[in-house]
């Protein structure tokens, strides 16, 4: 259904010292550093940095205190983002998706940057943003 122009669009990690893997990714990985973004909607900032391969890994520092935590919800990897090439076919999956009772986190919604984005959680409860 969905084979051609599946990749991972970008992958994001909740940081609690961003400048220390701004550096450790733009030194060993080449990678180069976007301006830093905020996301008015949902009210966070975020570095992005974009491999020499064209890959990207986005920087999210957490507020949250980081001693004394069970669970890797607020820091960590927070996400894999997997785009499906166009608008129609993020609303097609979304439609498979709602059928198939998969968790919704988030429907469909357009972002500031203008991407349609859903959030969905896989078996073990990882979010997988989906976007057009």
């Amino acid at each position: 259904m969905l084979r051609e122009n599946i990749v991972i669009a970008h992958i994001s990690i909740w940081s609690k010292d961003v400048e220390a893997l701004k550096n450790f990714y733009t030194t060993y990985f080449e990678c180069q550093l976007q301006e830093l973004y905020f996301h008015k909607t949902m009210l966070f900032k975020s570095y992005f940095l974009t491999f020499p391969s064209g890959a990207k890994l986005e920087l999210i520092p957490s507020a949250v205190s980081f001693e004394n935590k069970t669970s890797n919800t607020e820091r960590g990897f927070s996400q894999v983002s997997i785009s499906v090439g166009s608008k129609s076919r993020l609303y097609k999956l979304y439609s498979v998706l709602l059928s198939s009772d998969t968790p919704m986190v988030r429907h469909p919604v357009k972002a500031d940057s203008g991407y349609y984005e859903l959030v969905v959680l896989d078996p073990e409860q990882n979010r997988i943003a989906v976007t057009n």
